[in-house]
């Protein structure tokens, strides 16, 4: 992004700074403006031939059990992006059990951002988080959790395990 373009950042930030609680129907949006923002390519549309799907929203993962869970954005050789959104609430609503009432803070705060490994019972390692996922080389999902740990949505142990 240049200097010139510096000044779109304010106004971008305003117009999301009051998005809140709505992350299905605002992440597509929401990133591909911030690619216009960063001067970068937009995802593609996805295509029916996965192998094409390099740089796609809801790209397909296949599970070992059969199932197919999608990752919101995918690029290949990149990144994935699970995207979270959270929103106080701006009024108290009915009154809540205190575990309903910590769900809710849990998932309006995206406390589930490190997908796999938040879904795993305990302390997992990098080769545990990748079985969780078909073909999921473990040296990369090291990288992946590392990166959780970095950005406060995952913590590693003494002993290299993670946890969400």
């Amino acid at each position: 992004m240049t200097d010139h373009d510096a000044s779109a950042v304010q106004p971008f930030v305003t117009r999301w700074h009051a998005s809140g609680a709505a992350e299905r129907a605002n992440y597509q949006l929401f990133l591909s403006e911030l690619c216009d923002l960063l001067e970068v390519p937009r995802p593609n549309p996805a295509t029916p031939d996965e192998a094409d799907n390099a740089y796609v929203f809801e790209k397909g993962v296949p599970l070992p059990h059969g199932a197919t869970e999608r990752i919101d954005l995918y690029r290949r050789g990149c990144f994935v992006l699970e995207a979270k959104q959270g929103s106080d609430r701006a009024e108290p609503g009915p009154a809540l059990s205190q575990e309903a009432e910590h769900r809710l803070k849990a998932r309006k705060r995206g406390a589930a951002g490190s997908g796999g490994l938040a879904s795993l019972p305990g302390l997992a390692s990098a080769a545990q988080v990748a079985a969780a996922f078909a073909d999921a080389p473990p040296d990369r999902v090291a990288e992946l959790l590392e990166t959780l740990v970095t950005l406060g949505q995952a913590r590693q142990t003494a002993e290299g395990r993670f946890v969400g």
